[in-house]
C-alpha cells in the first residue's frame, strides 16, 4: 500500500508540469498503439505476468494454505498480500494509463523524440511492477510452515518478472541512448 501511494504521489508531482506543458502544445494523444510501442512490449507484458500471475498465485495461495496453525490464520496473509496486490495493480493502472494517453508535447522530430523517452522512462519510474512482485512471492515463502510446490511456482514467477522488466528496461534505454543534440535539463 505505501509503495502504491509512493509511486502516486511522485508521479502526480511530475504530472502537476507535465500538465504545464500540455496547455502550451495544445496537441491531441496518439494512438494507443503508437504509445504502447513507445513504452515497450517487455515492460508491457511485464506489467501483465505481474498482475495476472501474481492474481493466479494468490488464488493458489488461497486454496492451498496449510492447515497447520501459524502466527496467524493464513488467509488473513494471503489476503492482506492480494489486497497489497491490487492497490497496486489501481496505482499502475493510474499512471500508465495517462502514460499512454497524454498528449503529445512535442513540435519538431527532436522534441517527439524526447516525447517518447519521457513517456517510456515514466513507466519505468512512476509504474515499475518489481515491489509488487516481491509483495506477492514473499507470501508462500515466509508465511508458509512447510515447504511445496508453491514456493517453486512463485520463484519463477518473481525471475519472469524481474527477467521482464530488466529486458525491456535495458532495451528502452539502448533505444533512447543516443538523443539529438540540446540541453535536457540534465
Amino acid at each position: 500500500m505505501l509503495c502504491a501511494a509512493y509511486q502516486v504521489v511522485r508521479w502526480r508531482h511530475a504530472q502537476r508540469r507535465e500538465q504545464v506543458a500540455e496547455r502550451w502544445a495544445g496537441t491531441s494523444p496518439p494512438p494507443l498503439n503508437a504509445t504502447a510501442k513507445l513504452v515497450g512490449g517487455w515492460y508491457l507484458a511485464s506489467t501483465a505476468v505481474t498482475f495476472v500471475g501474481g492474481a493466479a498465485l494468490c488464488a493458489a495461495a488461497f486454496m492451498t494454505e496449510p492447515a497447520v496453525p501459524t502466527r496467524y490464520p493464513a488467509a488473513i496473509a494471503v489476503a492482506a498480500h492480494t489486497f497489497a496486490l491490487a492497490a497496486g495493480a489501481g496505482a499502475t493502472a493510474l499512471v500508465l494509463g495517462r502514460v499512454l494517453r497524454a498528449p503529445v508535447i512535442a513540435e519538431d522530430a527532436a522534441s517527439h523524440l524526447v516525447d517518447g523517452l519521457l513517456r517510456a522512462e515514466d513507466a519505468y519510474r512512476f509504474a515499475s511492477p518489481a515491489p509488487y512482485v516481491l509483495v506477492v512471492a514473499s507470501l508462500p515463502v515466509v508465511d508458509w510452515l512447510e515447504p511445496g510446490p508453491l514456493e517453486w511456482f512463485a520463484l519463477a514467477y518473481l525471475v519472469v518478472v524481474l527477467g521482464l522488466q530488466l529486458t525491456g528496461w535495458l532495451l528502452v534505454r539502448r533505444r533512447y541512448r543516443r538523443l539529438p543534440p540540446g540541453f535536457y535539463g540534465r
